[in-house]
């Protein structure tokens, strides 16, 4: 199990791994800022044809960010309780609580496009 301040990592069920809030989360309460490594505009296509795709951020300008820290193990919810930022300066995601999280609840972000699954 990994293991960080306010969450931790376990099954998900169908989905994998999740994002478990390790405390009760308040709204507004940074969950994780972590780096992300940022590659070439070249690769774009390549991230999106393979496995990289499920778990990249998009930065702008066509560029993919693979998330370093639990950052790409949130899965996707249309009703999140966390949100997320990419600080394309800084090279960090931020994710934050938008709604209050219980303990041992899984901590979802909106991807920002509806899965095929869904």
């Amino acid at each position: 199990m990994l293991i960080c301040q306010k969450g931790y990592v376990a099954p998900a069920g169908k989905k994998g791994r999740g994002v478990y809030a390790r405390k009760n989360l308040k709204v507004g309460e940074i969950i994780e800022v972590a780096p992300y490594i940022e590659l070439p505009s070249a690769d774009y296509y390549r991230c999106r044809d393979s496995v990289i795709n499920e778990y990249r951020y998009e930065v702008k300008g066509r560029k993919c960010a693979l998330g370093l820290g639990y950052t790409s193990l949130y899965n996707h919810s249309e009703e999140s309780n966390a949100d997320f930022t990419v600080n394309a300066k800084k090279r960090t995601i931020t994710i934050t609580a938008v709604r209050v999280i219980p303990h041992d609840q899984e901590i979802t972000i909106n991807y920002g496009y509806k899965l095929a699954s869904n």
